[in-house]
């Protein structure tokens, strides 16, 4: 080890100590005193370690600096693309969108990365003149290429409808496409796929693999899927300890989400000793950081009473400021205000208006809850169940397992036991433990179906490892007569 490296670690040991990595640390220090020679590489790699913080305290303007020096000394070729990142961002610089896309076009010949930027460039009106017909141009560029980041944003586009017809199931082969690459944001979208049944077959066991496989790569969000799956016991047997462990994790790495779920866990007393007024607060906290799903929640707790007060109003300012920000579940919220008059005036077309909205983009809950007001009449309306089964129908189509569940409690509540039932155990095989529960009792009563005690254990121990709790006194009822008739 030269002289001077030993120098320079020893001055540094103080700071060394505080990181996790200690091994970052050491090469950080290493590009620092190879890059002291000016060797445009090593300085390139150092200024992505400024970039992202990696053995040392982010230094964004640090990072802008070299990158800018390396194009106009040497023009290094993959500084330029990382100059236009600078300037599009703002990151140690002024945003300034022309300069951006005039370092994205010197590079984009044969940096994969400037062609996806430049596509967003066109597509936003960023530094250009608005062009889709860019955009498209570019971004197939790109996607020619291979870049994960290009096929991922076509994934996106598919799956929300957004410039290109919805089809969930090209949404879901641009993901498998990306994720090929080890791409683990493609993955997370493709694990999403899988979970809700989204272009692909409804898997949530693979789903809850790969959330895991996810989470152990560093990406919270996978450790958050992973959370929600013990929380509910989707693709893995319920459990609340690991639940709450996982939202724990999150939250010490700096996700609110997580913060918000160990709000929800006092609340519903998983893993804890139940508490509401504590959950409240703890949710409440959560959402001072603007988090989307904390500020639902939270005016959930107003609309319901939960730890606080009820307040209709409070409650609905955060459903308006969230449905302008695009959260679909927030305009649903306002549509039921409107529906029954709670902090608003009750207004039924208004309500229509505001849920219709969101059900057109195939959101699963706007379109059980229409079938819902069609089916009960509720706020007033005329029951019209031609509509309903319309609704409930067309949310079995892009996979959801409450379309099915909601249609067999339809043809339950009109004495149409057989058609109940079938719709239930497609409910229930795609893994909605409720479901699992009513094709239990249908098999031990013979309602709609042969009876066969057999299937109702085997259904009520599904339902009793999902965490529906109701299930395990008529499983243990069925285990003693087992046990009763052997002997």
């Amino acid at each position: 080890m030269s002289q001077q490296k030993q120098k320079l670690i020893e001055k540094d040991k103080k700071k060394a100590d505080k990181w996790e990595d200690n091994n970052d640390r050491s090469i950080f220090l290493e590009f620092k005193i190879l890059a002291q020679n000016g060797d445009p590489e090593n300085r390139y790699r150092l200024a992505g370690m400024y970039l992202k913080g990696i053995g040392v305290a982010k230094k964004p303007k640090k990072a802008f600096d070299i990158y800018f020096d390396l194009v106009n000394t040497v023009k290094h070729p993959l500084s330029y693309e990382k100059l236009g990142w600078c300037y599009y961002k703002g990151i140690g610089v002024n945003a300034n969108f022309k300069l951006a896309v005039k370092n994205f076009k010197i590079s984009s010949q044969k940096n994969h990365d400037s062609q996806f930027h430049l596509a967003n460039c066109f597509r936003k009106g960023f530094g250009v003149e608005k062009s889709l017909q860019k955009f498209f141009e570019w971004i197939s560029v790109a996607t020619q290429h291979e870049n994960v980041k290009a096929q991922i944003t076509i994934g996106n586009l598919y799956r929300k409808g957004r410039l290109l017809k919805k089809d969930l199931f090209k949404s879901s082969q641009w993901y498998t496409r990306a994720a090929s690459k080890g791409n683990t944001y493609a993955l997370f979208n493709l694990a999403m796929c899988f979970k809700y049944g989204y272009g692909v077959q409804k898997k949530p066991e693979k789903a809850f693999e790969m959330f895991a496989k996810i989470g152990q790569r560093g990406l919270l969000k996978g450790v958050l899927e992973c959370g929600k799956c013990y929380y509910y016991g989707i693709g893995v047997i319920r459990n609340g300890k690991r639940a709450f462990r996982c939202f724990k994790y999150a939250w010490k790495r700096g996700s609110f989400e997580g913060l918000c779920w160990i709000g929800k866990c006092y609340m519903d007393g998983v893993s804890v000793e139940k508490d509401v007024n504590k959950g409240f607060q703890i949710i409440k906290h959560s959402a001072t950081q603007n988090d989307h799903y904390s500020l639902f929640e939270l005016g959930k707790c107003y609309m319901e009473g939960r730890g606080v007060k009820r307040q209709y109003k409070l409650g609905i300012e955060y459903f308006k400021k969230l449905s302008k920000l695009g959260h679909p579940e927030s305009s649903i919220e306002i549509g039921k205000c409107n529906l029954f008059g709670r902090g608003i005036e009750k207004n039924f077309n208004m309500a229509l208006r505001w849920i219709e909205k969101v059900a057109k983009t195939e959101n699963e809950s706007a379109l059980i809850y229409l079938g819902k007001i069609y089916w009960k009449g509720l706020g007033g309306c005329t029951r019209d169940l031609a509509k309903a089964i319309t609704y409930f129908e067309t949310a079995v189509k892009i996979g959801s397992d409450k379309g099915y569940y909601q249609l067999a409690k339809m043809y339950e509540d009109l004495g149409n036991f057989n058609q109940a039932f079938k719709m239930y155990q497609n409910a229930a095989l795609n893994g909605l433990h409720p479901a699992e529960l009513k094709v239990a009792q249908y098999f031990e009563e013979g309602k709609g179906v042969q009876k066969s005690l057999r299937l109702a254990k085997f259904y009520y121990q599904q339902a009793l490892n999902g965490g529906v709790i109701k299930a395990e006194k008529s499983l243990q009822l069925l285990i003693q007569l087992e046990e009763k008739e052997q002997f």
